[in-house]
């Protein structure tokens, strides 16, 4: 295979697992067409998701009324959770029941990210699984990140899939601690705005020993050339 000439390689792969893997962080046909990989399209929805074919999850929801939805995505979490973890077809996953009981480990909690990610459309964090330990947390925070892109079925009309042509970062808080007692980024803002000085003396409620702290020259006992400082 190290070659320039093509050759033929007989490989015995699991289609089921390796498709919805290599198309989680990346859009494409390139399996699309081999006969085995579009035979499982019908029934899996990470290789649905994988080559292209079925209905994205956002426009699924858009035929579902609002309160129907987080069945249908909780339906779609259980499914892949007995897929990466090998569970025999059918099995109904507890939704108060943990990840970790499950049987998830690091490698497998990775691999399902990556399915949930295919069939979702969305940037999913290494973590999913800790930081939404069960199915029905997990499901109810994939509503409320696809929400954004449903695309309601209108009479008449056709369904089509929203096109996300951003990832925005939504700052959700901010806390700081900066010299002068600025507290918060907007007191930073005026302390700079108006050319504001937080400079102060060394503060001695830090157990510093002031006398000992300063030496003009440097050649003294103390480490330190100025009295002052910012401190936060």
């Amino acid at each position: 295979m190290g070659g320039a000439d093509p050759v033929v390689v007989v490989a015995d792969v699991r289609w089921e697992r390796f498709v919805a893997d290599f198309a989680a962080g990346r859009s494409g046909r390139l399996f699309a067409d081999l006969p085995g990989v579009r035979e499982l399209a019908a029934g899996l929805p990470g290789v649905v998701s994988a080559v292209g074919g079925g209905l994205p999850l956002a426009v699924r929801l858009g035929g579902v009324g609002a309160g129907e939805r987080r069945g249908v995505v909780l339906g779609v979490v259980r499914d892949l959770v007995v897929e990466v973890l090998g569970y025999a077809v059918g099995t109904v996953v507890e939704e108060g029941r943990s990840f970790r009981e499950l049987g998830f480990d690091s490698l497998t909690a990775v691999e399902f990210r990556n399915r949930l990610a295919a069939v979702t459309g969305l940037r999913l964090p290494a973590t999913l699984v800790f930081d939404y330990p069960d199915v029905g947390r997990l499901a109810g925070f994939v509503v409320g990140e696809v929400s954004g892109s449903v695309v309601e079925a209108g009479a008449g009309q056709p369904v089509v899939p929203a096109v996300l042509v951003d990832d925005p970062v939504v700052v959700v808080g901010m806390a700081c601690r900066f010299p002068g007692g600025v507290d918060s980024p907007e007191g930073l803002w005026e302390l700079l705005a108006g050319g504001g000085d937080a400079m102060g003396v060394f503060q001695a409620e830090r157990g510093w020993v002031l006398d000992s702290l300063y030496s003009p020259d440097h050649g003294g006992v103390g480490p330190s050339y100025a009295l002052q400082g910012g401190f936060v």
